[in-house]
């Protein structure tokens, strides 16, 4: 549930005369006519509030957040008249039909994959961000055509946002992003993304309707390993940041993508089956004695070095024969006659 939003209206500066409160418990709010039209200071207790001056959502607009606001000059207003109010949501991404958030107004809280079914395609003038996240605002639907992101903040006029009336999809940004792949190819579509940790990321299974389908990938932080097979099984391919916009850009014949993992930074990953294949994954940041303690021994058959050059050794405490890693992917050991061999490792 959405924590309460409040708004008081007061007729006179320095929080005097008649007072007026405004409450919003849901997502967002419309407030067509605020009674009296005089008012003179203004304290926001919570929430992002849109005031016009004029009635319909025209005229001059301010966009205020928690705070206390003692005359019209605090929120930059040249006079004491508020004749409406609009209360945004946290965490969205709100549309207005017109310039300096007029008119009709279209919030959206997750995916809006064509914005024909809310009636606002190719009405955006102006938006407002609310939240920490960004969202990315496209200009034909299922996220085709030219992209724009949007970080949290306000976007009076359509220069900030790509254009006058021209997006048709829009879609929050993840924090952190490392993968997202998408149903269709040139990055239309369903979508889902898995995000950068630096560390090992493991997704089994995508899930859903997404499942068994992705025709377009983008790689915006990290190695990643994209398998056909839930579990990390069938056929794999490593991607390094950049854009894939269609299967045979990262060397697959069939739109299939069923499991993913994100590699660390900086570390040498091992895989119990060639093409890095295998539920089994190692992932070292820092050399060990003894695979035999992480019941890893002789169990190595392909592996991914994503920095520094490494030694690898068919006995435990670095002993026996060695062989050196540098970046890049192994995707078979036994070309190094060190498949199934491995005992321990460290870096160099």
């Amino acid at each position: 549930m959405s924590a309460m939003k409040t708004i008081k209206l007061f007729e006179d500066v320095d929080f005097k005369g008649g007072e007026r409160t405004f409450l919003c418990a849901g997502p967002y709010r419309d407030i067509p006519s605020v009674e009296a039209s005089k008012c003179s200071s203004i304290v926001v207790e919570s929430g992002t509030w849109i005031l016009y001056e004029d009635k319909d959502y025209m005229g001059k607009t301010y966009v205020l957040t928690k705070g206390q606001y003692s005359n019209p000059a605090k929120w930059t207003g040249d006079r004491d008249t508020i004749s409406c109010l609009r209360c945004v949501a946290d965490d969205t991404l709100t549309l207005f039909e017109h310039s300096n958030f007029n008119g009709r107004a279209c919030t959206l809280t997750g995916q809006a994959p064509n914005l024909k079914r809310v009636r606002f395609n190719d009405k955006a003038s102006s938006a407002i961000v609310t939240g920490k996240s960004s969202w990315q605002v496209c200009e034909d639907e299922d996220y085709g055509g030219r992209k724009w992101d949007l970080k949290p903040g306000n976007y009076p006029d359509p220069a900030g946002m790509g254009g006058h009336d021209i997006l048709s999809s829009a879609r929050p940004c993840q924090e952190n992003p490392g993968i997202q792949l998408f149903e269709h190819a040139d990055f239309k579509g369903q979508s889902v993304s898995c995000g950068h940790t630096g560390a090992l990321v493991e997704v089994g299974w995508l899930g859903g309707d997404f499942n068994n389908k992705c025709s377009s990938i983008m790689v915006q932080q990290g190695t990643w390993v994209v398998y056909e097979h839930m579990n990390f099984r069938g056929k794999a391919h490593v991607l390094k940041p950049g854009d894939y916009s269609d299967c045979a850009k990262w060397g697959g014949e069939e739109d299939t993508i069923t499991s993913v993992r994100g590699v660390p930074d900086n570390a040498l990953v091992l895989f119990g089956d060639a093409d890095f294949s295998n539920y089994a994954a190692l992932p070292l940041v820092e050399g060990h004695g003894n695979f035999a303690d992480l019941g890893f021994d002789d169990k190595a058959s392909s592996a991914i070095v994503t920095g520094g050059d490494w030694e690898v050794y068919e006995d435990p405490s670095y002993g026996g024969k060695q062989w050196k890693l540098s970046p890049g992917h192994y995707n078979n050991l036994a070309t190094l006659g060190c498949n199934d061999k491995l005992s321990s490792a460290k870096r160099l």
